[in-house]
């Protein structure tokens, strides 16, 4: 006898994991489907099906995950009787693949966006502000939070290979400031593969724009868009 409820839930797009939800036995193969009473054609066709829901389920899931902070961070507010957007960014700027620079680790939605991120590029000219930066000479909240933050992410940097890239890249020349070398970096990558800068600097972020990069930027005054 056919099990028609097993072939409905493939039709609907059911992942394996699923339909094991409510066939606990359920294995992804064409001799399960068979035992459920079905031809070897349409077993075949059912598993290809699954196969299918499986591959495409989880870039559904990332795509709404990634729409979902894109529109978080990017919401406008009301404050002071102004409109005010937090988060500012250039025409079409990558959040799955971002540059970073130090400023970026101070702030909760800009780690948001680094966590939600499919990679981050590092270079050495950044890795040699952050150990700068680990050390609070500053008793300022912002100077603290900076520093805690560099010291977990230093750690993250280096067990997440698969996410965080390293680039020994300081600069063509000697004693290089560090904003100088992010933009210097950006420039000698093809135009195709460039990344999008991601910062908290707003200086940094103009001369990404001068430059004609991508770039994402976060002010934690936010930017005034009732003139604009």
């Amino acid at each position: 006898m056919i099990n028609s409820e097993l072939g409905a839930l493939i039709r609907e797009g059911k992942t394996s994991r699923e339909i094991k939800k409510v066939f606990k036995d359920f294995t992804l193969s064409k001799e399960y489907f068979i035992k459920q009473g079905y031809k070897e054609s349409t077993a075949k066709r059912y598993l290809a099906k699954v196969k299918i829901n499986d591959k495409n389920k989880p870039e559904q899931k990332t795509a709404v995950k990634v729409s979902k902070v894109e529109s978080a961070l990017t919401a406008r507010r009301i404050t002071g009787g102004k409109l005010v957007k937090y988060l500012w960014t250039s025409p079409h700027a990558n959040f799955d693949r971002v540059l970073l620079d130090t400023s970026a680790l101070g702030y909760k939605t800009t780690l948001e966006i680094i966590n939600a991120a499919k990679e981050v590029i590092i270079i050495e000219a950044v890795l040699a502000e952050m150990d700068k930066k680990k050390i609070v000479t500053k008793t300022t909240i912002d100077a603290m939070t900076l520093a805690k933050n560099v010291r977990e992410y230093s750690k993250k940097i280096l067990l997440e290979t698969e996410k965080y890239e390293m680039v020994p890249f300081k600069g063509l020349e000697e004693n290089m400031y560090c904003d100088d070398v992010i933009i210097q970096y950006m420039s000698l990558m093809p135009r195709g593969s460039r990344v999008t800068l991601l910062t908290a600097d707003i200086l940094l972020a103009n001369k990404a724009k001068m430059h004609g990069f991508e770039y994402i930027v976060y002010s934690p005054c936010g930017f005034d868009v009732t003139s604009l």
